[in-house]
């Protein structure tokens, strides 16, 4: 095993997951309060209710307005078991100078048809969440000096209503909005307000829960009333799936830029050039590729039955949990600029599996956090999943990663790392 291998692992690829296993929709990971930096702070006033500050990574705010701000409304039951998704997962891709508010929806969200009530879904002996945010936006003002052009509010599932009721008040103390996986209800009288207010609106179109009919239905709407709105299609159904963070990363910069919405929130064309990856088709096996067992319940093979590509695809199938197990390939980044990671992929009852990709300085260090090309849970037919990569100056060696962190199955081919001609 190499080193920079070894220091992937330990020292990012593990976290990275525990915060995407924390993100999912069927929680397992509960927080822990010995462990975490945020501090619980109790809203002064009648039935406020408590949200949790994280403190921003660098004291020093990167706009000389002050500290962004991303306020956090969690989904489900809203409740405090997602602070380590926020803290560990959220956080880091809000941006250093960052301060985050997370709170919490009143107890008992999973008993009720409503979990964050609001002007428009009353419930009767609990506070109004818009009544909750102005109140955290004061007090976090208290504490720290904000950019009032560096602020977003992050909604996803249960607490998706409210956030658009939020951001199509006459007035808003956020400069943009993502909203993931929620249905779309607004009253229509409320949209007058939507020119110039911008959104992220995150869905599946594999989505069951909340239909993806909702966010093409709340697009068109919002862009209709002059909103600037950046629709982001991913795969995996209802929750945080296929690669989550460097999708928030993404949207809360484009959220904060005046940039257009991308036209394109489609697949990523195919680029061509040299494929940097030996064996990638596995028509020569399993060749080139080496395994790290560490549950002695990883079974890898290559396989004829049901290839997507050519004769042979690589087949991993595990029975348990933790630990994780690898299959990887080292290849070539020197002297390249820009590389364009893809694969098709398929799965059956997945517990937590992903396909990663790193890049290592001549030290092997990992120059880059955004690792995640896909995060499959659950079935999925064949697909294929692309991700296009500026490669951070200095890179020297990649790596291509799959991951088996629970058990299920999954069917890997035509794996490419391809240094485009151009």
């Amino acid at each position: 095993m190499s080193k920079q291998f070894q220091r992937a692992v330990h020292c990012r690829l593990a976290p990275a997951i525990l915060a995407l296993t924390c993100a999912s929709v069927g929680l397992r990971a509960q927080g822990n309060d010995a462990e975490s930096r945020a501090e619980s702070i109790d809203l002064p006033g009648r039935d406020a209710g408590r949200y949790f500050l994280i403190a921003p990574q660098s004291a020093r705010p990167a706009s000389e307005h002050g500290h962004g701000l991303l306020l956090v409304l969690p989904g489900d039951d809203g409740s405090a078991k997602f602070l380590p998704f926020v803290e560990n997962g959220v956080r880091p891709a809000a941006g250093p100078d960052f301060v985050l508010a997370m709170l919490t929806a009143p107890e008992g969200g999973s008993d009720r048809p409503v979990v964050w009530p609001s002007q428009r879904s009353r419930v009767a002996g609990l506070p109004l969440t818009e009544d909750r945010i102005a109140a955290t936006l004061r007090d976090v003002a208290s504490r720290y000096t904000i950019d009032p052009k560096r602020t977003v509010l992050l909604a996803w599932s249960s607490s998706g209503p409210v956030a658009y009721d939020v951001a199509l008040a006459r007035e808003v103390g956020f400069a943009g909005f993502y909203v993931a996986m929620s249905v779309f209800k607004s009253d229509r009288s409320l949209l007058r307000n939507a020119k110039g207010r911008r959104f992220v609106l995150d869905q599946s179109p594999e989505d069951t829960v909340t239909r993806f009919q909702f966010a093409t239905d709340a697009a068109t709407a919002l862009t209709s009333r002059g909103a600037a709105v950046w629709l982001r299609p991913y795969v995996g159904g209802h929750g945080w799936h296929d690669a989550p963070i460097p999708r928030l990363r993404s949207g809360l910069a484009w959220l904060l830029s005046d940039a257009a919405p991308p036209e394109n929130t489609g697949e990523v064309p195919l680029v061509e050039g040299e494929n940097l990856v030996r064996n990638g088709d596995f028509e020569r096996e399993f060749s080139a590729w080496d395994t790290i067992h560490n549950s002695n319940t990883l079974k890898v093979a290559t396989i004829a039955e049901g290839a997507a590509e050519g004769r042979w695809c690589l087949h991993l199938a595990k029975s348990g949990g933790a630990p994780m197990d690898v299959v990887h390939q080292d290849v070539p980044l020197a002297g390249r600029t820009r590389v364009q990671v893809s694969a098709l992929v398929k799965s059956k009852a997945a517990g937590n599996a992903f396909l990663k990709f790193f890049a290592y300085g001549p030290d092997g260090s990992v120059l880059d956090e955004n690792v995640d090309i896909v995060n499959l849970r659950g079935d999925r037919d064949w697909s294929r999943v692309v991700r296009d990569y500026t490669l951070p100056a200095g890179a020297k060696t990649g790596a291509v990663m799959l991951v088996m962190v629970l058990g299920g199955e999954v069917w890997v081919d035509d794996v490419r790392v391809v240094a485009p001609k151009h």
